[in-house]
């Protein structure tokens, strides 16, 4: 079971988390973000110079990834074969690995759809071709994460049904009930009354419909009761553009709200009510079921421009607050619906009506105060033909510099990247990607880190490791009950260990045991991590030779020949085994190595 605490330990833990076991706070000296041409960044409107850290300071947990969108097949292909489809994934798993990352998030439900087998969705045409792959890929997706030390954020698409080429719902709606008699599924897009059609011909569920709720709630329910994910995420499909904005009339007509007597309001709360409802369902699945899984929301980059609302952005772009989206997504946040927001905050430092500074300001200051966690998304994908952003293009230290200015927030503790395809691609002649993660693969992220602590679960804590033990260069102890993983520190004998100073940080990984080549000259440390990426205490390896194993290993590791300053530990050992009983003596197989050291 997750390890509950009494309310003093949950009270430490509020107090403690600001100094230890988080994102380290921006300390550093600051200055002027450059832009490409050498001058000075300002603020959209302003004269004011945008500062960043002057150097970039490491991380003790952050949130890094990317997303793996399997719409379309853009960022993995269909499947051929069970072996070559699990190839690609290992692939994409190890990629991520390399770069730094700490969590997955992977396209689960594209189109009203399922990558696992599910009582609701039909299975997605962008997996195998529609039909059963013949294997728990989730499954199996989501347990290969978890080795490699990633958390698995399964991504849904709730209402988007189809992309376009969409004639007739009464059509649609009677083939998804010919599907679900075929196939035995339950899925709602047989009812043409649940549906609304976009204006490029696709479809989406009805938002206003309380069926339509019920049936998304029910298809999270299905997935987490199911599989080991750590998330659930949408993205920024909420409503669409309609092709008749009047689609919906007759549903408000039928479900009015008391006090909302506009489209757009009505609709906001549409949205929200679905989001409230899945977070208090998430809430009580937690907590029935000691899991840890959250909710987390990555809307288009703008809440709302501050020309149109006050509480708005200093920007000049779409807005998802409003037509066509009505995502309320700043009141998620104060409300504290969610456990992190990622907003596709994608634009450029340069970019002249939504800049990535302007952004990052906003975004900190929405969260500040409340149990959301912030992570900004990064779109080095419109450096690429078809977008060409001037706002990307030619700029070497775009991703640095949005690094630096992010540094400036505690309140940001994460990163993403759209999308994995592009991250993979990034080559020298798309220079501010590739500058971008050839800088953080071989720096800024090279040691591996936990992701940013929930504080939604502060109370979800794990107990220190127990029982190290080392065999020649690797070093063990016992699994801790419900650890995602563990932080190993390394640190030179004769200074105390820092767990929040970033350079005491050796590594971060899944597994109970870890290989240290060099570690002669420094003490090693080991601290679980809990699901809700709370970083217990430290344990310090100490050898001992309290019993047989420690006694073989310790003669085993004595060098051939021995020197002079191996006399200590010849002797220790020496008088180790003269304290064993005879039984004992005779299970040390090495014996004869330690009498020729002697």
């Amino acid at each position: 079971m997750l390890k509950v605490k009494r309310i003093l330990i949950m009270v430490l833990l509020v107090c403690g988390l600001c100094l230890m076991n988080t994102s380290v706070q921006a300390a550093g000296e600051l200055s002027p973000i450059l832009k490409a041409d050498g001058t000075n960044l300002i603020y959209r409107g302003t004269n004011n110079n945008v500062m960043g850290l002057t150097n970039y300071e490491y991380k003790v947990q952050d949130f890094r990834s990317t997303w793996v969108a399997t719409v379309s097949n853009l960022d993995i292909d269909k499947q051929t074969s069970i072996e070559s489809y699990k190839a690609n994934l290992k692939t994409i798993i190890n990629d991520l690995k390399s770069w730094g990352m700490n969590a997955i998030i992977f396209q689960i439900r594209p189109m009203n759809d399922s990558f696992y087998e599910s009582e609701l969705n039909h299975w997605s045409e962008f997996l195998n071709n529609g039909e059963d792959p013949g294997w728990d890929m989730l499954g199996w997706l989501i347990e290969e994460s978890h080795k490699a030390g990633l958390e698995f954020h399964a991504w849904l698409n709730p209402y988007r049904i189809a992309g376009g080429n969409v004639e007739s719902i009464e059509e649609y709606a009677q083939s998804v009930a010919a599907k679900n008699a075929l196939h035995g599924k339950n899925n709602l897009a047989s009812n043409p009354d649940m549906l609304l059609k976009t204006s490029a011909g696709g479809l989406i569920f009805n938002p206003g419909e309380p069926a339509v709720r019920q049936f998304l709630i029910d298809t999270v329910a299905e997935i987490v009761e199911n599989y080991d994910v750590d998330a659930i995420h949408f993205d920024d499909y909420f409503y669409a553009q309609l092709a008749n904005d009047s689609a919906d009339n007759i549903t408000m007509q039928k479900y009015p709200i008391a006090g909302i007597n506009n489209k757009a309001d009505w609709r906001r709360e549409q949205v929200t009510t679905f989001i409230r409802d899945l977070s208090n369902y998430l809430k009580d699945f937690n907590a029935r079921n000691n899991r840890v899984i959250q909710l987390g929301i990555s809307p288009t980059g703008i809440w709302a421009n501050k020309s149109s609302n006050p509480n708005g952005s200093n920007t000049a772009g779409f807005e998802h607050y409003g037509h066509y989206l009505y995502a309320d997504t700043r009141k998620w946040v104060k409300e504290n619906y969610l456990d992190y927001i990622l907003p596709q905050t994608y634009w450029g430092l340069e970019h002249t009506t939504a800049p990535f500074a302007d952004l990052a300001k906003w975004w900190a200051e929405q969260v500040r105060g409340t149990n959301v966690n912030l992570y900004l998304g990064n779109g080095l994908y419109m450096e690429r033909p078809g977008y060409d952003r001037a706002d990307w293009l030619n700029k070497p230290n775009e991703i640095d510099n949005q690094l630096k200015v992010m540094g400036v927030y505690p309140e940001i503790q994460g990163y993403c990247f759209f999308r994995y395809e592009t991250v993979k691609t990034a080559t020298p002649q798309y220079i501010s990607g590739y500058n971008g993660i050839q800088l953080i693969k071989n720096d800024y992220w090279k040691t591996l880190i936990p992701g940013a602590p929930l504080r939604r679960y502060l109370d979800v804590v794990t107990d220190a490791p127990v029982n190290l033990r080392q065999y020649d260069t690797t070093i063990t102890w016992n699994e801790v009950d419900n650890a995602r993983g563990y932080v190993v520190y390394k640190v030179e004998k004769g200074v105390n260990l820092d767990q929040n100073n970033p350079k005491h940080i050796y590594t971060y990984l899944a597994s109970n045991s870890v290989t240290i080549e060099d570690s002669e000259n420094y003490d090693i440390y080991v601290a679980s991590v809990s699901k809700a990426n709370h970083i217990s205490s430290a344990t310090k390896y100490e050898f001992s030779l309290d019993s047989v194993e420690n006694i073989i290993q310790a003669i085993d590791n004595l060098p051939t020949p021995v020197s002079l300053d191996d006399q200590p530990i010849v002797t220790a050992i020496r008088n180790a085994y003269d304290n064993l009983n005879s039984s004992d003596k005779a299970l040390i197989t090495n014996y004869q190595k330690l009498v020729a050291a002697e």
